[in-house]
Protein backbone atom coordinates (compact mmCIF):
# COMPACT_ATOMS: atom_id res chain seq x y z
CA UNK A 1 0.00 0.00 0.00
CA UNK A 2 1.51 3.17 -1.47
CA UNK A 3 1.76 6.47 1.43
CA UNK A 4 -0.23 9.15 0.67
CA UNK A 5 1.91 11.21 1.75
CA UNK A 6 4.31 13.00 -1.16
CA UNK A 7 7.81 15.47 -1.11
CA UNK A 8 10.92 14.78 -2.53
CA UNK A 9 12.59 11.76 -1.45
CA UNK A 10 16.26 11.58 0.39
CA UNK A 11 18.89 10.57 -1.87
CA UNK A 12 21.26 8.99 1.32
CA UNK A 13 18.27 7.49 3.30
CA UNK A 14 18.97 7.59 6.84
CA UNK A 15 17.67 4.57 9.07
CA UNK A 16 17.06 5.42 12.85
CA UNK A 17 15.67 3.83 15.27
CA UNK A 18 11.86 5.80 14.22
CA UNK A 19 11.99 5.37 10.63
CA UNK A 20 9.04 3.56 8.76
CA UNK A 21 8.62 1.73 5.66
CA UNK A 22 5.35 1.77 3.47
CA UNK A 23 4.86 -1.30 0.84
CA UNK A 24 3.22 -2.14 -2.45
CA UNK A 25 1.05 -4.85 -2.34
CA UNK A 26 3.16 -8.16 -2.21
CA UNK A 27 2.80 -11.63 -3.00
CA UNK A 28 4.63 -14.57 -0.94
CA UNK A 29 5.22 -17.95 -1.75
CA UNK A 30 7.12 -20.54 -0.17
CA UNK A 31 9.57 -23.01 -1.65
CA UNK A 32 12.46 -25.27 -0.53
CA UNK A 33 12.18 -23.61 3.01
CA UNK A 34 12.55 -20.28 1.59
CA UNK A 35 10.11 -17.20 1.01
CA UNK A 36 9.38 -15.91 -3.24
CA UNK A 37 8.22 -12.33 -2.84
CA UNK A 38 7.15 -9.84 -5.48
CA UNK A 39 5.05 -7.00 -5.83
CA UNK A 40 1.73 -7.58 -7.82
CA UNK A 41 1.85 -6.53 -11.54
CA UNK A 42 5.99 -6.94 -11.45
CA UNK A 43 8.45 -9.07 -12.80
CA UNK A 44 11.37 -8.93 -10.28
CA UNK A 45 11.54 -11.24 -7.41
CA UNK A 46 13.07 -11.77 -4.67
CA UNK A 47 13.90 -14.70 -2.30
CA UNK A 48 13.95 -13.89 1.31
CA UNK A 49 14.54 -15.93 4.75
CA UNK A 50 11.77 -16.78 6.83
CA UNK A 51 13.47 -13.71 9.46
CA UNK A 52 12.97 -11.79 6.20
CA UNK A 53 9.55 -12.06 5.46
CA UNK A 54 8.61 -11.90 9.06
CA UNK A 55 10.57 -7.93 9.11
CA UNK A 56 8.19 -7.28 5.76
CA UNK A 57 5.11 -8.09 7.59
CA UNK A 58 6.04 -6.44 11.22
CA UNK A 59 7.33 -3.35 8.82
CA UNK A 60 4.06 -3.15 6.55
CA UNK A 61 2.11 -2.50 9.73
CA UNK A 62 3.92 0.78 10.13
CA UNK A 63 5.92 0.33 13.18
CA UNK A 64 9.05 2.10 13.92
CA UNK A 65 12.43 0.19 12.90
CA UNK A 66 12.94 0.22 16.63
CA UNK A 67 10.13 -2.17 17.98
CA UNK A 68 10.26 -4.49 15.01
CA UNK A 69 13.90 -4.97 15.77
CA UNK A 70 12.83 -5.81 19.66
CA UNK A 71 9.95 -8.09 17.97
CA UNK A 72 12.27 -10.12 15.54
CA UNK A 73 15.20 -10.26 18.41
CA UNK A 74 12.41 -12.04 20.76
CA UNK A 75 10.90 -13.83 18.30
CA UNK A 76 14.05 -15.70 16.87
CA UNK A 77 16.32 -15.23 19.84
CA UNK A 78 19.22 -13.61 18.49
CA UNK A 79 20.34 -10.52 17.27
CA UNK A 80 18.93 -9.61 13.44
CA UNK A 81 20.81 -7.03 11.00
CA UNK A 82 17.49 -5.19 10.47
CA UNK A 83 19.54 -2.07 9.24
CA UNK A 84 21.46 -3.62 6.43
CA UNK A 85 17.98 -5.31 5.96
CA UNK A 86 16.21 -2.45 5.27
CA UNK A 87 19.37 -0.45 3.09
CA UNK A 88 18.97 -3.82 0.94
CA UNK A 89 15.43 -3.17 0.55
CA UNK A 90 16.01 -0.03 -0.75
CA UNK A 91 17.44 -0.76 -3.38
CA UNK A 92 14.09 -2.76 -4.49
CA UNK A 93 10.90 -2.15 -6.22
CA UNK A 94 8.85 -3.23 -2.84
CA UNK A 95 9.01 -0.06 -0.73
CA UNK A 96 6.32 2.65 -2.02
CA UNK A 97 7.65 5.34 0.63
CA UNK A 98 10.32 5.74 3.34
CA UNK A 99 9.88 8.26 6.43
CA UNK A 100 6.85 9.91 4.88
CA UNK A 101 8.37 10.53 1.42
CA UNK A 102 7.40 8.56 -1.72
CA UNK A 103 9.99 6.66 -3.39
CA UNK A 104 10.81 6.81 -7.28
CA UNK A 105 9.16 4.38 -8.99
CA UNK A 106 11.00 1.69 -11.20
CA UNK A 107 10.29 2.28 -14.84
CA UNK A 108 9.83 -0.99 -16.49
CA UNK A 109 10.28 -1.96 -20.26
CA UNK A 110 6.79 -2.85 -22.18
CA UNK A 111 5.69 -6.21 -22.64
CA UNK A 112 5.76 -7.49 -25.95
CA UNK A 113 2.85 -8.43 -27.63
CA UNK A 114 0.65 -6.87 -24.59
CA UNK A 115 -2.75 -7.31 -26.78
CA UNK A 116 -2.67 -11.07 -26.06
CA UNK A 117 -4.26 -11.50 -22.95
CA UNK A 118 -3.71 -14.75 -20.52
CA UNK A 119 -7.24 -16.15 -21.73
CA UNK A 120 -5.83 -16.32 -25.38
CA UNK A 121 -2.62 -17.71 -24.05
CA UNK A 122 -4.51 -20.05 -22.14
CA UNK A 123 -5.97 -21.65 -25.55
CA UNK A 124 -2.70 -22.86 -26.40
CA UNK A 125 -2.56 -25.06 -23.54
CA UNK A 126 -6.10 -25.81 -23.15
CA UNK A 127 -7.16 -29.85 -22.80
CA UNK A 128 -7.89 -29.98 -26.25
CA UNK A 129 -4.99 -27.99 -27.39
CA UNK A 130 -2.50 -30.36 -25.69
CA UNK A 131 -4.36 -33.77 -26.97
CA UNK A 132 -3.45 -32.54 -30.50
CA UNK A 133 -0.36 -31.08 -29.95
CA UNK A 134 0.53 -35.00 -28.39
CA UNK A 135 -1.17 -36.78 -31.73
CA UNK A 136 0.90 -34.95 -33.67
CA UNK A 137 3.88 -35.05 -32.30
CA UNK A 138 3.73 -39.08 -31.63
CA UNK A 139 2.47 -39.44 -35.38
CA UNK A 140 5.77 -37.15 -36.44
CA UNK A 141 7.90 -39.88 -34.46
CA UNK A 142 6.03 -43.18 -35.75
CA UNK A 143 6.31 -41.75 -39.15
CA UNK A 144 9.98 -41.33 -38.36
CA UNK A 145 10.88 -44.77 -37.40
CA UNK A 146 9.20 -46.15 -40.30
CA UNK A 147 10.41 -43.11 -42.61
CA UNK A 148 14.16 -43.37 -41.46
CA UNK A 149 15.88 -41.57 -44.85
CA UNK A 150 13.76 -38.63 -44.17
CA UNK A 151 16.18 -37.76 -41.22
CA UNK A 152 17.60 -34.53 -41.78
CA UNK A 153 20.95 -34.39 -43.79
CA UNK A 154 23.49 -31.50 -43.59
CA UNK A 155 22.86 -31.33 -47.17
CA UNK A 156 19.38 -30.57 -46.89
CA UNK A 157 20.63 -27.24 -46.36
CA UNK A 158 21.65 -26.67 -50.35
CA UNK A 159 18.36 -26.58 -51.57
CA UNK A 160 18.51 -25.17 -54.71
CA UNK A 161 22.16 -24.08 -57.03
CA UNK A 162 22.21 -20.20 -56.07
CA UNK A 163 23.72 -19.71 -52.78
CA UNK A 164 22.45 -15.69 -52.19
CA UNK A 165 19.25 -17.46 -52.48
CA UNK A 166 19.52 -20.38 -50.29
CA UNK A 167 21.03 -17.49 -47.87
CA UNK A 168 18.44 -15.44 -47.72
CA UNK A 169 15.47 -17.58 -47.82
CA UNK A 170 17.45 -20.19 -45.30
CA UNK A 171 17.64 -17.14 -42.72
CA UNK A 172 14.43 -16.09 -43.20
CA UNK A 173 12.85 -19.39 -42.23
CA UNK A 174 15.21 -19.78 -39.60
CA UNK A 175 14.24 -16.79 -37.85
CA UNK A 176 10.74 -17.48 -38.40
CA UNK A 177 10.93 -20.93 -36.24
CA UNK A 178 13.34 -18.95 -33.70
CA UNK A 179 10.84 -16.36 -33.55
CA UNK A 180 8.05 -19.03 -33.22
CA UNK A 181 10.21 -20.71 -30.55
CA UNK A 182 9.73 -17.98 -28.27
CA UNK A 183 6.59 -16.97 -29.06
CA UNK A 184 6.02 -20.70 -26.90
CA UNK A 185 7.69 -18.99 -23.70
CA UNK A 186 5.59 -15.87 -24.08
CA UNK A 187 2.48 -17.57 -24.88
CA UNK A 188 2.94 -20.46 -21.82
CA UNK A 189 4.32 -17.69 -19.83
CA UNK A 190 1.15 -15.15 -20.45
CA UNK A 191 -1.33 -18.06 -19.93
CA UNK A 192 0.01 -18.38 -16.17
CA UNK A 193 0.00 -14.15 -16.23
CA UNK A 194 3.50 -13.65 -16.25
CA UNK A 195 5.42 -10.67 -17.63
CA UNK A 196 7.32 -11.27 -21.34
CA UNK A 197 9.58 -9.50 -23.34
CA UNK A 198 10.75 -10.96 -26.73
CA UNK A 199 14.62 -9.26 -27.87
CA UNK A 200 17.28 -9.85 -29.34
CA UNK A 201 21.04 -10.87 -27.62
CA UNK A 202 24.03 -12.45 -27.94
CA UNK A 203 25.50 -15.30 -26.16
CA UNK A 204 29.39 -15.77 -26.89
CA UNK A 205 29.59 -15.13 -30.89
CA UNK A 206 25.92 -16.13 -31.59
CA UNK A 207 22.91 -13.74 -32.22
CA UNK A 208 19.98 -14.99 -30.89
CA UNK A 209 16.25 -14.06 -29.46
CA UNK A 210 15.65 -14.16 -26.06
CA UNK A 211 12.50 -14.07 -24.21
CA UNK A 212 12.81 -12.55 -20.89
CA UNK A 213 10.13 -13.88 -18.01
CA UNK A 214 12.34 -12.83 -15.14
CA UNK A 215 8.69 -13.40 -13.44
CA UNK A 216 8.65 -16.95 -14.08
CA UNK A 217 10.16 -17.64 -10.34
CA UNK A 218 6.65 -16.40 -8.55
CA UNK A 219 5.02 -19.73 -10.10
CA UNK A 220 5.14 -23.00 -8.78
CA UNK A 221 8.22 -25.16 -9.85
CA UNK A 222 6.03 -27.56 -12.43
CA UNK A 223 4.71 -24.17 -13.89
CA UNK A 224 7.97 -22.98 -14.44
CA UNK A 225 9.69 -26.31 -16.39
CA UNK A 226 6.24 -25.40 -19.12
CA UNK A 227 7.22 -22.14 -19.58
CA UNK A 228 11.36 -23.14 -20.10
CA UNK A 229 10.68 -26.16 -22.72
CA UNK A 230 7.72 -24.73 -24.55
CA UNK A 231 10.10 -23.60 -27.31
CA UNK A 232 11.86 -27.09 -27.55
CA UNK A 233 8.37 -28.80 -27.76
CA UNK A 234 6.98 -25.80 -30.48
CA UNK A 235 10.22 -27.10 -33.03
CA UNK A 236 9.75 -30.44 -32.18
CA UNK A 237 5.61 -30.03 -32.99
CA UNK A 238 6.70 -28.36 -36.78
CA UNK A 239 9.23 -31.01 -37.27
CA UNK A 240 6.43 -33.37 -36.84
CA UNK A 241 4.30 -31.91 -39.08
CA UNK A 242 7.36 -31.57 -41.85
CA UNK A 243 7.98 -35.46 -41.43
CA UNK A 244 4.14 -36.09 -41.77
CA UNK A 245 3.66 -33.84 -44.71
CA UNK A 246 7.17 -35.27 -46.12
CA UNK A 247 5.95 -38.64 -45.66
CA UNK A 248 2.52 -38.86 -47.36
CA UNK A 249 2.47 -36.01 -49.66
CA UNK A 250 3.95 -35.72 -53.46
CA UNK A 251 5.34 -32.19 -53.28
CA UNK A 252 7.45 -30.80 -56.21
CA UNK A 253 10.97 -31.41 -55.71
CA UNK A 254 11.51 -27.35 -54.93
CA UNK A 255 8.97 -27.57 -52.30
CA UNK A 256 10.39 -31.38 -50.57
CA UNK A 257 13.65 -29.29 -50.66
CA UNK A 258 12.60 -26.61 -48.66
CA UNK A 259 10.07 -28.64 -46.67
CA UNK A 260 13.77 -30.78 -45.91
CA UNK A 261 15.55 -27.59 -45.49
CA UNK A 262 12.91 -26.21 -42.54
CA UNK A 263 13.12 -29.73 -40.85
CA UNK A 264 16.59 -29.59 -40.27
CA UNK A 265 16.70 -25.88 -39.18
CA UNK A 266 13.72 -27.14 -36.64
CA UNK A 267 16.21 -30.09 -35.42
CA UNK A 268 19.33 -27.16 -35.20
CA UNK A 269 17.13 -25.10 -33.50
CA UNK A 270 16.68 -28.09 -30.57
CA UNK A 271 20.14 -29.08 -30.57
CA UNK A 272 21.11 -26.06 -29.51
CA UNK A 273 19.36 -26.46 -26.22
CA UNK A 274 21.64 -29.02 -25.60
CA UNK A 275 24.45 -26.33 -25.48
CA UNK A 276 24.08 -25.91 -21.20
CA UNK A 277 26.95 -23.63 -21.15
CA UNK A 278 25.18 -21.05 -22.40
CA UNK A 279 21.75 -19.56 -20.96
CA UNK A 280 19.83 -21.84 -23.23
CA UNK A 281 16.27 -23.29 -22.02
CA UNK A 282 17.81 -26.72 -20.97
CA UNK A 283 20.14 -24.54 -18.98
CA UNK A 284 17.51 -23.09 -17.18
CA UNK A 285 15.86 -26.44 -16.31
CA UNK A 286 18.73 -27.77 -15.14
CA UNK A 287 19.20 -24.07 -12.72
CA UNK A 288 16.54 -25.12 -11.20
CA UNK A 289 16.31 -28.55 -10.90
CA UNK A 290 19.42 -28.09 -8.77
CA UNK A 291 18.02 -25.31 -6.76
CA UNK A 292 20.34 -22.48 -7.99
CA UNK A 293 19.10 -19.22 -8.32
CA UNK A 294 21.60 -17.64 -10.46
CA UNK A 295 23.88 -20.54 -11.57
CA UNK A 296 25.29 -18.75 -14.39
CA UNK A 297 26.73 -15.51 -13.00
CA UNK A 298 27.98 -17.43 -9.99
CA UNK A 299 29.54 -20.03 -12.04
CA UNK A 300 31.20 -16.78 -13.73
CA UNK A 301 32.17 -15.74 -10.41
CA UNK A 302 33.94 -19.30 -9.42
CA UNK A 303 35.80 -19.25 -12.51
CA UNK A 304 37.14 -15.88 -12.22
CA UNK A 305 37.67 -16.55 -8.28
CA UNK A 306 40.10 -19.56 -9.54
CA UNK A 307 41.55 -18.06 -12.35
CA UNK A 308 43.14 -15.38 -9.77
CA UNK A 309 44.27 -17.81 -7.42
CA UNK A 310 46.01 -19.62 -10.34
CA UNK A 311 47.44 -15.97 -11.07
CA UNK A 312 48.19 -15.61 -7.88
CA UNK A 313 50.57 -18.82 -7.27
CA UNK A 314 52.38 -17.28 -9.65
CA UNK A 315 53.45 -14.19 -7.10
CA UNK A 316 51.78 -11.86 -9.75
CA UNK A 317 49.34 -10.76 -7.49
CA UNK A 318 49.30 -10.76 -3.65
CA UNK A 319 45.87 -9.87 -2.63
CA UNK A 320 43.74 -12.28 -0.36
CA UNK A 321 40.76 -13.54 -2.17
CA UNK A 322 37.53 -14.67 -1.26
CA UNK A 323 35.99 -17.53 -2.48
CA UNK A 324 32.32 -16.25 -3.91
CA UNK A 325 30.61 -19.25 -2.89
CA UNK A 326 31.44 -19.39 0.76
CA UNK A 327 27.87 -17.25 1.41
CA UNK A 328 25.80 -19.92 -0.64
CA UNK A 329 23.63 -22.62 0.55
CA UNK A 330 25.88 -26.05 0.79
CA UNK A 331 23.85 -27.97 -2.15
CA UNK A 332 24.47 -25.19 -4.77
CA UNK A 333 28.47 -25.15 -3.74
CA UNK A 334 29.30 -28.67 -5.92
CA UNK A 335 26.71 -27.50 -8.54
CA UNK A 336 28.21 -24.42 -9.30
CA UNK A 337 31.84 -25.60 -9.31
CA UNK A 338 30.60 -28.88 -11.94
CA UNK A 339 29.03 -25.97 -13.81
CA UNK A 340 31.64 -23.71 -13.98
CA UNK A 341 34.07 -26.39 -15.51
CA UNK A 342 31.41 -27.55 -18.13
CA UNK A 343 31.04 -23.61 -19.37
CA UNK A 344 34.58 -23.21 -19.19
CA UNK A 345 34.97 -25.75 -21.19
CA UNK A 346 32.09 -25.58 -23.75
CA UNK A 347 33.29 -21.61 -24.34
CA UNK A 348 36.57 -22.78 -25.42
CA UNK A 349 34.90 -25.43 -27.24
CA UNK A 350 32.66 -23.32 -28.86
CA UNK A 351 35.05 -20.52 -29.64
CA UNK A 352 37.24 -22.68 -31.00
CA UNK A 353 34.99 -24.15 -33.77
CA UNK A 354 33.68 -20.59 -34.61
CA UNK A 355 37.67 -19.49 -35.12
CA UNK A 356 38.49 -22.81 -37.00
CA UNK A 357 35.10 -23.39 -38.86
CA UNK A 358 32.59 -20.80 -38.76
CA UNK A 359 35.51 -17.34 -39.83
CA UNK A 360 36.87 -19.54 -42.65
CA UNK A 361 33.56 -20.81 -44.13
CA UNK A 362 31.89 -16.91 -43.76
CA UNK A 363 35.45 -15.70 -45.44
CA UNK A 364 35.42 -17.89 -48.36
CA UNK A 365 31.45 -16.88 -48.75
CA UNK A 366 32.77 -13.29 -48.49
CA UNK A 367 35.16 -14.03 -51.15
CA UNK A 368 33.07 -16.38 -53.34
CA UNK A 369 30.12 -13.07 -53.20
CA UNK A 370 32.57 -10.49 -54.24
CA UNK A 371 33.98 -12.56 -57.02
CA UNK A 372 30.43 -13.20 -58.24
CA UNK A 373 29.76 -9.42 -57.84
CA UNK A 374 32.98 -8.48 -59.96
CA UNK A 375 32.59 -10.92 -62.80
CA UNK A 376 29.20 -10.00 -63.29
CA UNK A 377 29.54 -6.30 -63.20
CA UNK A 378 32.65 -6.21 -65.83
CA UNK A 379 31.28 -9.59 -67.68
CA UNK A 380 27.66 -8.19 -67.71
CA UNK A 381 26.47 -11.65 -66.44
CA UNK A 382 23.42 -9.99 -64.12
CA UNK A 383 22.58 -13.52 -62.52
CA UNK A 384 26.00 -13.29 -60.87
CA UNK A 385 26.00 -9.98 -60.35
CA UNK A 386 22.69 -10.05 -57.77
CA UNK A 387 23.65 -13.32 -56.62
CA UNK A 388 26.96 -11.96 -55.21
CA UNK A 389 24.88 -8.64 -53.90
CA UNK A 390 22.17 -10.20 -51.90
CA UNK A 391 24.58 -12.43 -50.69
CA UNK A 392 27.19 -9.81 -48.85
CA UNK A 393 23.77 -7.44 -48.06
CA UNK A 394 22.59 -10.51 -45.79
CA UNK A 395 25.62 -11.01 -44.29
CA UNK A 396 26.37 -7.25 -43.39
CA UNK A 397 23.07 -6.73 -42.54
CA UNK A 398 23.20 -10.01 -39.85
CA UNK A 399 26.68 -8.62 -38.52
CA UNK A 400 24.74 -5.12 -38.09
CA UNK A 401 22.08 -6.45 -35.96
CA UNK A 402 24.80 -9.01 -33.88
CA UNK A 403 26.53 -5.40 -33.20
CA UNK A 404 23.57 -3.58 -32.08
CA UNK A 405 22.12 -6.58 -29.90
CA UNK A 406 25.85 -6.58 -28.10
CA UNK A 407 25.62 -3.09 -27.89
CA UNK A 408 22.09 -3.14 -26.44
CA UNK A 409 22.51 -5.54 -24.09
CA UNK A 410 25.87 -5.11 -22.66
CA UNK A 411 26.21 -1.22 -21.55
CA UNK A 412 28.73 -1.97 -19.56
CA UNK A 413 31.44 -3.54 -21.96
CA UNK A 414 30.40 -0.42 -24.01
CA UNK A 415 30.58 2.17 -21.18
CA UNK A 416 34.11 0.55 -20.06
CA UNK A 417 35.60 1.05 -23.98
CA UNK A 418 34.48 3.97 -24.43
CA UNK A 419 36.10 5.88 -21.11
CA UNK A 420 39.07 3.70 -21.11
CA UNK A 421 39.77 2.25 -24.28
CA UNK A 422 38.95 4.91 -26.66
CA UNK A 423 40.59 7.84 -24.72
CA UNK A 424 44.13 5.97 -24.87
CA UNK A 425 43.93 5.41 -28.43
CA UNK A 426 43.25 9.35 -28.46
CA UNK A 427 46.04 10.02 -26.24
CA UNK A 428 48.59 7.80 -28.41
Amino acid sequence: MQDNTTGTPQKNHVITPKSTLSFYNLQYRLENGEYVVWRIGDDDFYVLPEEGKRAIELLKTGMPVEKVQKILDEEYDAQIDLTGFITSLLNTNLLSAFDGYDLPEKTYKKNSLPWITKTHAGWFLSKYALMLYGIVFFAGIGTLISHIPLFPQWSDFFWAPSTSLVLLVNICIGFGFVALHELAHLFTARALGIPGRISFGTRLHYLVMQTDVTGIWSAPKNKRYIVYLSGIFCNLLFASVFIILLSYIPFSPLITGILKMALLTNILVIVGEFELYMRTDLYFVLMDFLRCRNLFHDSLSYARYVLNRMIGFTGLRKRKLNNPLLHLPHHERRSIQVYSLIAVIGSIVSLGIFAFYSVPIALRLYETAVISLVSGYSEGKLIHFIDGSVTLLVEVLFIGLYIYAFVKNHPRIIAFVTANVLPFRKRR
